[in-house]
């Protein structure tokens, strides 16, 4: 069952509950590229090294433009900071615990702007690389 979700400036957020008005960084954002780096290892058969790691040898293996290869790593650096600039937040709030939810409204127009790109970017390589192997099955 997918949860309920609306949008708030081209950012699909959860619609109710708890993280009302929020996306959730991990889920939408450090996972679909990992998942990623974990295709281009099975695929590669090499499972060795991190996602940064996984997502350069996509490159190296022809799996995945340069482009596709740097925006993807910029991405998850950059989404990651901004998971690790919450939790900090949190610590120094003494907050009860961290999380990976984000309100994009509270978020300054660059850093949307920015995070909105990063997610658009994660769709469209994961868009052809599934047109182009599902292309390969019989």
């Amino acid at each position: 069952q997918r949860p309920p979700v609306g949008f708030v400036r081209d950012f699909v957020v959860e619609h109710s509950g708890d993280h009302r008005g929020h996306l959730n960084l991990k889920a939408g954002g450090l996972v679909p590229i990992a998942s990623l780096g974990r295709w281009i290892a099975i695929v590669t058969g090499d499972d060795r090294g991190s996602t940064i790691t996984r997502l350069h040898r996509g490159h190296a293996a022809g799996l995945l433009t340069r482009d596709e290869t740097d925006t993807l790593v910029r991405a998850f650096e950059y989404i990651y900071a901004l998971v690790l600039g919450n939790e900090i937040s949190a610590i120094r709030n003494n907050a009860a615990g961290s999380t990976t939810w984000i309100a994009p409204k509270e978020l300054d127009i660059l850093t949307r702007r920015y995070l909105r790109e990063a997610f658009r970017a994660v769709a469209n390589v994961q868009n052809r690389l599934d047109s182009e192997w599902v292309a390969r099955l019989p």
